[in-house]
């Protein structure tokens, strides 16, 4: 196995078991609104950009997602994409599309 494979398992695994404070659920769910005032589609790959590169990585992020959709922010489209972001988080797995249902258009 290459040192790159390792260092990518290793950061998914710590990303599995972390679990994030309520702060940080907080500042997920304001990261979400947020994206969702500025685009009229999107992935989950924006909210990552908003929230910044030392910002905990969890499997966490498809909860908080769903959550803003029970709490009328945005629809799943049923439409994915392969994940654009870079470095250890960015496997190319398939996102969801996002349709936001607060975006103003600007």
């Amino acid at each position: 196995m290459s040192k790159e494979f390792e260092r990518g398992m290793e950061a998914s695994q710590l990303a599995a078991d972390y679990r994030w404070t309520m702060l940080e659920q907080y500042e997920v769910d304001l990261a979400i609104r947020s994206v969702a005032r500025r685009a009229s589609m999107f992935t989950t790959d924006a909210v990552w950009t908003a929230l910044g590169p030392e910002f905990p990585v969890t499997k966490g992020i498809g909860s908080r997602m769903r959550k803003a959709q029970r709490d009328g922010l945005l629809e799943n489209t049923g439409e994915t994409m392969t994940s654009r972001r870079r470095g250890e988080h960015g496997h190319a797995q398939r996102l969801v599309i996002w349709r936001s249902l607060i975006w103003t258009g600007e």
